[in-house]
Parts: structure tokens; C-alpha cells; sequence
């Protein structure tokens, strides 16, 4: 990479590339390859809409070039750059901030990458859901509750208890 190393506060490399600093997650994005999370989103001005290219270390099949107004296109590029970037240039040159927090909740990423970005950027973590009066509803039985009829190993069976016993 083109940087330079330090640690954070919290322990992670930041590497300081010529566009923006990222920081190397533990979390791994597939095995071997650790996860790259800009530090600020702003930087990730990248196109959204038309077509671009993705280099071979991105994507390594003949044909990478892909159009941005197909949304299930747009969707499938953010997947592919979020899970195999190996530099900054390659977030800021291939991702939109905007169309990122559009497009988060949407996007299917490995547990290592969405756990990396969302520590980072709380605000693409989704909202907490709040516990509402359905939630205290008694309608709602709890798993223990609504399986009465299961009895516990010690007791399931006399032969099993003389079992025990012997």
C-alpha cells in the first residue's frame, strides 16, 4: 500500500494513503484479507451513476465493466469493492458516500466487513428497534413457556432412571 502505518487508540493499523486514511479491522472481509474502512465518508466521492471499470484486483473476470443506473448492478459493485479493497484509492475511487447510506441496508456483506464499517460509522448501523407494548404483550409466550410438554432428561423416563441409578 502507499502509506504509512500507526496504530489507533483502539489498537488498529490507520494507514495514511495519498487520498485518505483507512484503517486495517481486525475483522476479515474472507479469510486472509482484512477488512479497509475509510476513516471519514466524505472522502468516498466516488461516481454514482454511469459506468465504471473495476481493476483485475477487484474483480477478476474479462468483463468489469459495469453500469451504475441499474440498481442491482450499483448494489453488486458496492459489494465487490467493500469486500475486496486492498488500498483507500480503491474506496474513494469506486464508492459514493451518499449512495453508500442508501444502499447499506441493502447490501449483502460478509459479518467481518459490515461489523468493521458499522464500529466505525455508527450511522450506517441500523437503528435499535425499541421495545414496544407488544413486546410486554402476554399473548407473546416465551420458548420455556410455550413447550410444556417437554420433560427434563432426568425425569424422561422411568427405565432411563433406573438407568441411572445402577
Amino acid at each position: 500500500m502507499n502509506g504509512t502505518g500507526q496504530a489507533t487508540a483502539s489498537g488498529q493499523a490507520l494507514l495514511s494513503a495519498p487520498d485518505a486514511p483507512v484503517h486495517v479491522s481486525p475483522y476479515q472481509s474472507r479469510p486472509g484479507r482484512r477488512t479497509l474502512v475509510i476513516e471519514d465518508l466524505a472522502d468516498l466521492r466516488g461516481p454514482a451513476s454511469g459506468t465504471v471499470e473495476l481493476p483485475v484486483w477487484l474483480f477478476w473476470q474479462p468483463n468489469r465493466t459495469f453500469d451504475l443506473d441499474d440498481p442491482a448492478i450499483k448494489r453488486w459493485v458496492y459489494q465487490i469493492v467493500l469486500r475486496e479493497a486492498s488500498r483507500a484509492d480503491d474506496l474513494t475511487r469506486f464508492l459514493n458516500a451518499a449512495d453508500l447510506a442508501q444502499l447499506w441496508p441493502d447490501l449483502r456483506l460478509p459479518r467481518g466487513v459490515r461489523r468493521a464499517w458499522e464500529e466505525l460509522h455508527p450511522s450506517l448501523a441500523p437503528l435499535p428497534v425499541a421495545a414496544g407494548p407488544a413486546a410486554s404483550s402476554p399473548a407473546v409466550a416465551s420458548p420455556a413457556v410455550a413447550s410444556p410438554a417437554v420433560a427434563s432428561p432426568a425425569v424422561a423416563s422411568p427405565a432411563a432412571a433406573s438407568t441411572v441409578a445402577a
